[in-house]
């Protein structure tokens, strides 16, 4: 008996001594990517690998997770837990009769239908910060997306690389800071748009705590349409009126509904971001009105809490909207697809898992965008 366990422990020797030339060659090559790295079995930091390192190699071949290859004698480095933030403010004018600027004819604002909210969430781990500003506006001109991003940029210290401002498009909102086809500028009210911007923005820096994030994906059918045909006598048109003329439809717009969903420590919903395309243009243009994305926050905050962000971020909608042109038919109005798209969330959620340690990568570039047009050879089919 004796014998045989000698003879084994002589064998596991020889094991551990042949295995000595790979380690070497293992630290090696660790230290070729990673300057000053080393095994983690070196714990004296001598810089030479000796028959621990060995022995430490078999255990890393056999438990990878319990001996991981890291820096020379140092355990592998903790992760950075998640902290958010978020903040919300009203920008909806006090005064009625200023121009909305949704329209291509001059349209008064005679109340206020939803109101017009600047909503802001800001993240930070060990990899980037992340502010995200969405508004109730029709579009916001670059000049002003950048002032907007070095004044919160002055007030956080985050890089404007960091900071994205998102226009919702709703066509009912504030008039902006220029004349758009018949509706004169709001100067003041644009103005007080960007304070209450910057306000929500630098208040969810400001106010991040440890949180968890996750994320979900479905689809809402039935409320989006291409709004660009084909016609049959060859024609290109947006807004065909006349079904029975249309050939076929540009394209298919994309229905999916991309959600972030972010928790307190407590796991208590703090904020949702939500991503989906459709043109927010169904209001009655009676009024100020922040369109469906106003009713979706709306729901999702009779649902989980008055205190719940809901951070809008619209899709690729320049060419969708709620009209079956093949049917000739408008389906529904602001609050029906605010409350459906809710409903789709409302529906995801518990499929959603959130995690203490997501990575945040923020990679920021700016596009021209040109307007696409038929080719000769799509026109002539």
């Amino acid at each position: 008996m004796k014998r045989k366990m000698i003879a084994c422990l002589a064998v596991i020797l020889l094991l551990c001594v042949a295995l000595v030339p790979f380690a070497v060659s293992a630290v090696a090559e660790h230290k070729a990517v990673c300057e000053n790295c080393g095994l983690l079995g070196d714990h004296d930091d001598n810089g030479v690998v000796d028959l621990n390192d060995a022995i430490y190699l078999l255990y890393h071949v056999n438990f990878p997770e319990k001996y991981p290859l890291t820096g020379a004698g140092e355990a592998p480095s903790e992760p950075t837990p998640l902290y958010a933030g978020f903040a919300e403010r009203d920008f909806t004018p006090t005064e009625m009769g200023g121009n909305m600027p949704g329209a291509s004819y001059p349209v008064i604002a005679k109340k206020v239908e939803m109101p017009l909210f600047a909503n802001a969430a800001a993240f930070e781990s060990d990899s980037s910060p992340l502010i995200i500003v969405s508004v109730d506006m029709l579009r916001l001109g670059n000049a002003d997306c950048e002032e907007m991003k070095q004044r919160i940029e002055k007030e956080t210290s985050v890089p404007t690389d960091c900071i994205m401002i998102v226009a919702t498009h709703t066509h009912s909102g504030v008039g902006l800071n220029y004349q758009h086809n018949q509706n004169p500028p709001n100067v003041e009210g644009y103005n007080h748009m960007m304070d209450m911007a910057v306000e929500a923005a630098v208040e969810a820096w400001n106010t991040r705590e440890r949180a968890k994030m996750g994320f979900g994906k479905t689809e809402l059918e039935g409320y989006s349409f291409c709004r660009e045909a084909f016609l049959t006598d060859g024609d290109v048109k947006t807004w065909p009126t006349t079904a029975s003329k249309i050939d076929r439809l540009i394209g298919t717009p994309d229905q999916s509904v991309n959600v972030i969903r972010v928790d307190g420590a407590d796991d208590k919903i703090k904020c949702f971001v939500i991503n989906y395309a459709n043109h927010p243009d169904t209001s009655s243009k009676s009024g100020y009105n922040s369109d469906y994305p106003g009713y979706l926050r709306k729901k999702l905050k009779e649902t989980y809490g008055e205190d719940t962000v809901v951070v809008y971020l619209n899709g690729a909608e320049g060419d969708v909207n709620n009209y079956d042109y093949l049917n000739s038919t408008k389906v529904g109005k602001n609050s029906l697809i605010g409350y459906a798209l809710a409903d789709a969330v409302i529906a995801l959620n518990p499929s959603i898992t959130t995690e203490e340690y997501p990575e945040i990568r923020v990679n920021f570039q700016k596009h021209a965008m040109v307007q696409e047009k038929p080719t000769a050879e799509q026109i002539e089919w």
